[in-house]
């Protein structure tokens, strides 16, 4: 299964950033992610055989339950460039963000312990919008300069999810757990 772990944002955050990208959604040269994709990654995983996917539910069980809930904001957009596969733009992430890494290098230390092989580097969170195919970046820059001052409300983040992804098309996403943060 190819699994990653994540925090959503809650449906009025979604909402406030989807009307901030409408001025620039009908980008034909973007491929954007559907909103009820979004998502903030801790943890991809990649393929997990079926076998380890109860030890890695016990550890990341084990990792929320430590971990105190956290206030979250998405701000701003940037981009990553890939030579070859076009350019992906993103949201940024603000508020309670060195608590958020930590939370992640948990749950990658949990990862590795339930025998998933996860590398260990240090993240930079965000929320991927879209992707630009090969060009001139030219519709990446337009979605970037939209967001500039985007400042979206304060959403709590009080739960993790294990999510199974399945390439499509369609791209479907599955939650298979998912864990409160802090002891229960």
């Amino acid at each position: 299964m190819r699994l990653f772990v994540a925090v959503y944002p809650p449906p009025h955050a979604v909402a406030d950033l989807a009307t901030a990208l409408q001025s620039v959604s009908a980008a034909r040269d973007m491929r954007w992610t559907r909103s009820e994709h979004w998502h903030v990654t801790l943890a991809f995983l990649g393929d997990v055989p079926d076998t380890g996917v109860g030890d890695l539910d016990r550890a990341l069980a084990a990792v929320a339950g430590d971990a105190a809930p956290l206030r979250l904001r998405l701000r701003g957009a940037g981009r990553f460039s890939s030579r070859g596969r076009g350019d992906v733009v993103w949201a940024g992430v603000a508020g309670d963000v060195e608590r958020l890494m930590a939370l992640s290098s948990s749950v990658g230390v949990a990862a590795r312990a339930a025998g998933v092989t996860y590398p260990d580097r240090r993240p930079e969170p965000h929320l991927t919008l879209g992707r630009q195919a090969r060009g001139s970046g030219a519709a990446a820059q337009r979605v970037i300069e939209a967001l500039a001052s985007y400042d979206g409300p304060v959403w709590p983040v009080e739960e993790v999810r294990l999510v199974r992804s399945t390439l499509g098309p369609p791209l479907v996403h599955a939650p298979l757990s998912t864990w409160p943060l802090g002891p229960t």
